[in-house]
């Protein structure tokens, strides 16, 4: 994919959008369409795709763009339980659909001046243009938030978006577009409740050098935990509602002492194994960094990114999971400097890599199975 597809997506539904205010009201109903179901469900249905049968539209699911594409229940290398969506172009249709959408209808009445959050696992086939979306529906035929998650080629990897439910919301819909011919496989999709959206009204104010001194810490922190720690936990974080909270916790931090304890603290539930200190405080790298000692026969997670986000064309960013590979015990126990000049400079311990090994390997009673930890793995810690 050479071009910029993040660009290219998000361009073209809004372009999509505005011929739907523009245009006469027959081609307008006719476009809406495709982005809406005739079938409003009272709350999200069949996510994980169990229901139905295969070679048809998913149970609860629907897909108006049937002329030139198809979208099916598959077996065929289910993300998690035995089938996923499948979305392709039916090569050879006439008549085809300027793209190709798997999508459902959701009442908003609940879920009014909410923020919710769709997360779904992807799996495209090279060359397709792809992405998540989501649209919130407002009275008067208004529109609320609308948002599309591009999708890099390739095998399963979660995305999500985020998104505000307006007062006046009537439908939420989400789903996945196809935007030219392939293939592309939906599966283990949530819209979770991210609770009311709550509205700052706080007057501008002078930055004290404290403060800023703070907030450096805390973003340095947040850059080295969000693209390298490799948990679970890290890798589904609403990293936006994260930052804004950890910037209101650590401004008025009174010194290094202090900040050092809010720090880890803060970002505790995300990266689990993360250690905040003061240089002159020289502790040992706690236990839980240390490798184990069967490291080689386990299972390591780590992040791996390619080039920089500005180039969506040229870049990647992969949560690897691979078996056998040895690593130095170093690299756990790397102490990455947040912030130099600080008033007792403060250091964090980060694990950069994350052990795991098969279910299949013990009894299947201690296998750990909390909402962030896959069913048929254990995290050692």
């Amino acid at each position: 994919m050479r071009k910029c597809l993040s660009r290219f997506l998000a361009s073209y539904l809004t372009a999509i959008l505005i011929c739907l205010l523009a245009a006469p009201r027959q081609v307008t109903l006719a476009q809406a369409s495709l982005f809406h179901s005739n079938t409003v469900q009272s709350h999200p249905v069949n996510l994980d795709f169990e229901l139905g049968a295969v070679g048809q539209v998913p149970e609860g699911w629907d897909s108006p763009t049937k002329a030139g594409y198809a979208a099916e229940l598959t077996e065929d290398q289910a993300k998690s339980g035995k089938r996923a969506a499948l979305l392709r172009d039916v090569p050879g249709a006439s008549n085809n659909s300027p793209f190709g959408n798997l999508l459902q209808t959701i009442d908003a009445a609940t879920l009014r001046g909410h923020r919710v959050r769709l997360r779904a696992a992807v799996r495209t086939e090279a060359g397709a243009r792809v992405s998540l979306w989501m649209q919130v529906d407002r009275r008067a035929n208004k529109t609320g938030f609308l948002g599309n998650r591009p999708i890099t080629p390739g095998e399963w990897q979660y995305y999500e978006l985020v998104g505000d439910v307006d007062e006046d919301a009537v439908v939420i819909n989400i789903g996945m577009l196809l935007a030219n011919k392939g293939k592309a496989w939906l599966d283990d999709v949530s819209l979770d409740d991210l609770g009311k959206v709550v509205v700052r009204a706080e007057p501008p104010r002078p930055l004290t050098a404290r403060g800023l001194e703070n907030l450096v810490a805390f973003t340095r922190l947040l850059g080295y935990v969000r693209h390298f720690h490799p948990s679970d936990e890290a890798a589904a974080a609403d990293w936006n509602t994260f930052a804004i909270t950890g910037i209101n916790e650590v401004e008025d931090a009174k010194n290094a002492a202090d900040l050092s304890q809010k720090l880890e603290y803060i970002f505790r539930p995300v990266a689990p194994a993360i250690r905040v200190f003061l240089t002159s405080e020289h502790p040992a790298p706690p236990r839980e960094l240390s490798p184990p000692a069967n490291e080689s026969a386990l299972r390591v997670v780590s992040w791996r990114h390619q080039g920089f986000g500005q180039k969506p064309g040229r870049t990647r960013s992969t949560r690897a999971n691979e078996c056998g590979r040895r690593l130095r015990a170093e690299r756990c126990r790397k102490i990455l400097p947040i912030r130099d000049n600080l008033s007792g400079r403060i250091l964090a311990a980060v694990c950069l890599v994350w052990y795991r090994w098969p279910c299949s390997a013990m009894r299947r009673a201690r296998c750990l199975t909390p909402p962030l930890v896959r069913r048929n793995q254990k995290t050692i810690w």
